[in-house]
């Protein structure tokens, strides 16, 4: 997305319509890119694991297939970052940044008052904070 899209996206910047044309594009882009990938782990997922682990890691198969899931949502997410970064908008990245810090810290907290296991935390954290778009 950096290379390619973001001259072109800071040359439209002040265009909304037409910066959200070229995100959506490169958001597409980005799916038909990481999707096989994506669908490839989740499928085979414990079939890896049981291939080139033992038996004892037989509880990475459902952290496997969250992250999997977070990561769907980081590559739809993903590309929509650079619509700030390109516009120059520098205290909306900071506030978003920090925004998403608190977030992911009174997770934290919140599951340890609540004694999640690990895994459970595991997805709290990283769905939660996979969905973030201002990841640059």
């Amino acid at each position: 997305m950096f290379r390619h899209p973001y001259p072109r996206l800071t040359a439209i910047a002040n265009d909304n319509i037409e910066c959200n044309r070229v995100v959506n594009e490169q958001a597409h882009v980005s799916l038909l890119l990481a999707g096989p990938g994506i669908i490839a782990t989740l499928t085979f997922a414990s079939l890896v694991i049981s291939v080139f682990y033992t038996s004892k890691f037989g509880g990475a198969v459902e952290i496997l297939r969250w992250l999997c899931l977070g990561m769907t949502l980081r590559v739809i997410s993903w590309p929509m970052g650079f619509i700030i970064v390109a516009k120059g908008v520098q205290n909306l990245l900071i506030f978003s940044e920090l925004s998403w810090t608190v977030v992911y810290l009174g997770l934290a907290w919140v599951c340890d008052r609540l004694n999640y296991s690990m895994i459970q935390q595991i997805r709290i954290y990283f769905m939660a904070v996979s969905d973030e778009t201002d990841d640059q």
